[in-house]
This record gives C-alpha cells, structure tokens and sequence, in this order.
C-alpha cells in the first residue's frame, strides 16, 4: 500500500482464535477520504468523512471492529478497538485465553495456537490431533506438527500452574510467541 502526503497509514495484525489477520488502514488527511484492507482485501473505501476524523465499522470473523481517526490542529490519530476493546486491552485478553508459539521447522515458520479453556490445537489454522498423557507433574499432549517431517512436539500443562503452558519441538522449548504490540499511528503537522 502505498504512503501519500498528508496521510495517516497504519498495519495491525489481529490474532481472532488460530487465525492472524493483517489490517492496513489509509486516511488521506485532507479530503477524510478512508480504505481499509483485511488481509490484502478491501473492506472498506469511504471517499470522505463529513470532517476530518470519523469512525468506520468492519467485522473480522466474529470481531466487531472499530477504527477512529481523532484529528487536532495538529495531530491525527487512529485507533484500533476490537469488540469494544482498545487494541491493547484485546491483547490482555487474547493472551489470557490463547497461548501462541513460533517455532521454525525446516527454515519455515509455524504458528501454534493453544485454546487455554478449551485445550484445542492448531498449527498455521489448522486442528492438530493430539494424544493425551496425565502425569503426576501435569499434563502432556502429543503430536506432530507436520506430518510429512514427523518431528515429535508436545504441550506440557503443570498442574501446579494451570496457566503454565509449555510447547517443546523436537526435545527443545520454543518460547511464547507475543504477537500483539500495539504502536501509537499519529501523523503531526
């Protein structure tokens, strides 16, 4: 996408569940006029607003999502908020409920998604079967994240710290994966 003078860009990537949307936003400053992609798909093209900030709905799978442009003399900003939630306050809550790695396999990267209430797996969207194994330290499930390269993974759960999920690959631990920092999009004159 590209960058005019006078414009305000900004890119979020919105963890929804196992999927990661992108979502690019372009306001041109001095007509309001406003697109927004969702994964590289136009979800949106207003060709103005009545001033120069506004507010434009869309949905992302089940998330109602909200983008604001605040205008001063001097500063435009927009921001982000999903089902009500400022972006930064859906991150709290996404990580809460969801546990994400990145672990590169063969010189490729995999997203792994762990559901924490429903202890469902996906690996790049997809459900992962697992075996389960209870132990006396906890819980072990079981599986391969692609079955063509038949390396051994696991999610190791304590039972001490029920929120203590761990995703070994091939023996190694493969840390938490934090895919949410939201940055502030201002333009200032």
């Amino acid at each position: 996408m590209e960058d005019f003078p006078h414009s305000l860009c900004a890119t979020w990537h919105l963890p929804i569940a196992q999927n990661l949307h992108e979502i690019k936003f372009v306001h041109l400053v001095g007509v309001g006029a406003t697109v927004i992609h969702v994964d590289g798909e136009v979800v949106l093209h207003r060709s103005s607003y009545s001033g120069k900030s506004g507010k434009d709905h869309f949905q992302i799978e089940s998330a109602d999502c909200l983008i604001t442009v605040i205008s001063t003399a001097t500063i435009h900003e927009c921001i982000l908020y999903v089902n009500g939630k400022r972006f930064s306050e859906y991150a709290k809550w996404y990580s809460n409920h969801f546990a994400t790695w990145k672990p590169k396999i063969a010189g490729v990267d995999i997203r792994v998604v762990l559901d924490k209430s429903t202890m469902e797996l996906w690996a790049n969207g997809r459900v992962v079967e697992c075996t389960t194994n209870f132990t006396e330290s906890g819980t072990i499930r079981n599986f391969e994240l692609d079955p063509n390269m038949k390396i051994p993974s696991a999610i190791v759960t304590s039972d001490k710290e029920y929120s203590n999920h761990t995703l070994m690959v091939d023996g190694e631990m493969v840390p938490l994966f934090e895919e949410i920092d939201e940055k502030e999009h201002k333009l200032e004159f």
